[in-house]
């Protein structure tokens, strides 16, 4: 086109063809690996780019654990993999039995909640994404991503019905069922095409029917 061979004359570059991705991701490390021990954060990021049809700008890795020993190299090998961790300490919390008055103490993560919210609200108002692809379970995140679909954005969880709050899935637009083609695709071991091809396609169906079904209410 004239256009392109004027800017190559001129050697200025040429514009930019392509929009900028508009996806972000947020991930409750505790919830994820509590469903997937062994997630393979890689394949996981393949996954959420097939849904959200494009690559996420940027992936970010809550969680609260002190980094020792193996999860050392577990944390770099994230941030190698381009994922923004974001790190909280753990708490501890008592519980003491009403019958024999035994006090058991407990660890728990503190923090993350909070930080997430506050992540989403400042990338919200700062207009940086489109989609939200959000990787949790607690139901004190509903009034956070009704928030965010009120602000015109796309929302799509990801867990399991088992482990996800009932307020939360009322909250998205989108839901997609954590499964064993899933689980296989995300974890290590031997990857397997066939399953994957089998889990994107039944998905795509399932949204198919969910779409067919808005409109014809």
């Amino acid at each position: 086109m004239f256009w392109r061979k004027l800017f190559r004359k001129k050697a200025l570059p040429l514009p930019e063809t392509t929009p900028q991705n508009k996806t972000l991701a947020i991930i409750d490390a505790a919830y994820l690996t509590s469903i997937a021990h062994k997630v393979d954060i890689t394949r996981l990021n393949g996954v959420i780019e097939h849904i959200a049809g494009e690559k996420p700008y940027n992936t970010v890795w809550f969680t609260s654990f002190a980094p020792s020993g193996n999860d050392v190299g577990f944390v770099e090998a994230l941030k190698r993999g381009g994922i923004e961790v974001v790190q909280y300490h753990h708490g501890a919390r008592t519980s003491k039995c009403t019958k024999c008055g035994h006090v058991d103490e407990f660890i728990v993560q503190k923090g993350v909640d909070v930080g997430i919210a506050i992540r989403v609200m400042n990338e919200l108002y700062s207009d940086s994404f489109s989609r939200l692809v959000f990787i949790a379970g607690d139901g004190d995140f509903s009034e956070l991503l009704s928030i965010v679909r009120k602000k015109g954005k796309e929302v799509v969880l990801i867990g399991t019905r088992r482990t996800t709050s009932k307020f939360l899935i009322a909250a998205v637009g989108g839901f997609v069922e954590f499964s064993e083609h899933f689980l296989r695709i995300c974890t290590y071991g031997r990857l397997d095409t066939n399953d994957f091809k089998h889990w994107i396609g039944i998905q795509k169906s399932n949204l198919l029917r969910k779409n067919a079904a808005e409109t014809a209410a």
